[in-house]
């Protein structure tokens, strides 16, 4: 009939939503390591770091009117994250804030918290950092110089970002600044299928490689993170999964069928677990041809998602 699903398109609907339903599996695993909440309580200041999600303005305020914290702080400049915040405002539409377009991710922050009925005295505003060390570092600098009290902190980021903020903070504000952490709530989002939860797993797989870059043994720009095995396997099962890799690949706009994604997977997988295996044994033991794994060598060249899952893989081997 006229609108009806043919052979190849439904093979292509029940293996996207075979393959996904493991992602989601594995990843509310990763980001529940990610984004763990510390017991609330009373603190000094609420700090809030710059991101796409309008959530994190929106509990600071409900945490400063349940008396929580006197100040919020809000740090984040003009970054990778600004231009999704803005879509986010204009979206959810609760907001009209003036000179949307031209205003720093604290900024946009600062106006929501106004929005939300916190008087302007107690909201500071660092606006020129563009990552998450530069969040931190500024901040201090900000909260030494005009004498605010930060002797407890409670941090406030995007959930898959909080446990990589917290390790900064820790780096540079040392062990004597007691730090709760507390995110917005995440777990409903599974439910929804749409660019928000695609978001948080995008952001949630690029992090473990990034404890290694960011780490001891890397920039040291923040503390040593111990990631279980557990959550490590997630992680693993998440990026040789066919159908995160279909979505990866999308999102660069390359468009293959099933069956090529799952030869994607497979090969990537070898590379990933072999990185000096031969091709010869990887067509024996995949059976494939040697035109089939050319043409795949290709596609895993050209993304630029799959060469990152490569790099930091390779790290964490």
């Amino acid at each position: 009939k006229s609108g009806c699903l043919n052979k190849s398109s439904f093979e292509d609907v029940v293996f996207s939503w075979c393959t996904f339903r493991e992602v989601i599996r594995d990843a509310q695993t990763l980001v529940s390591f990610l984004a763990q909440r510390d017991k609330l309580r009373a603190a000094d200041l609420i700090m809030v770091l710059g991101n796409s999600r309008i959530e994190v303005p929106e509990l600071a305020a409900e945490l400063y009117h349940k008396g929580l914290a006197k100040k919020i702080l809000c740090s984040g400049g003009i970054g990778h994250e600004t231009p999704f915040l803005r879509i986010n405002v204009r979206q959810f539409g609760k907001y009209k804030i003036d000179n949307l377009d031209n205003l720093s991710e604290a900024e946009i922050f600062k106006s929501i918290l106004l929005a939300n009925g916190v008087f302007e005295e107690d909201i500071e505003v660092e606006g020129e950092s563009t990552d998450s060390k530069e969040n931190i570092i500024n901040s201090k600098k900000l909260l030494e110089e005009k004498k605010i009290n930060h002797n407890k902190v409670i941090l406030i980021q995007h959930p898959a970002l909080q446990l990589r903020a917290a390790a900064t903070f820790k780096r540079w504000f040392g062990n004597s600044i007691v730090l709760i952490n507390y995110p917005p709530v995440w777990q409903d989002i599974w439910t929804s299928l749409d660019e928000d939860m695609y978001e948080l797993i995008d952001l949630a797989v690029g992090e473990p490689g990034r404890f290694e870059d960011y780490g001891p043994q890397g920039t040291d720009d923040i503390v040593n993170v111990e990631v279980p095995q557990t959550v490590l396997d997630a992680y693993r099962s998440i990026i040789v999964n066919s159908g995160y890799i279909r979505h990866q690949l999308a999102t660069e706009g390359v468009k293959v069928s099933y069956k090529q994604v799952k030869i994607v997977a497979q090969v990537l997988e070898k590379l990933l677990a072999h990185p000096e295996a031969r091709s010869e044994d990887i067509c024996a033991e995949l059976e494939l041809s040697k035109e089939s794994l050319l043409h795949t060598y290709q596609i895993i060249r050209n993304s630029v998602n799959l060469q990152d899952t490569l790099v930091h893989r390779s790290k964490m081997r």
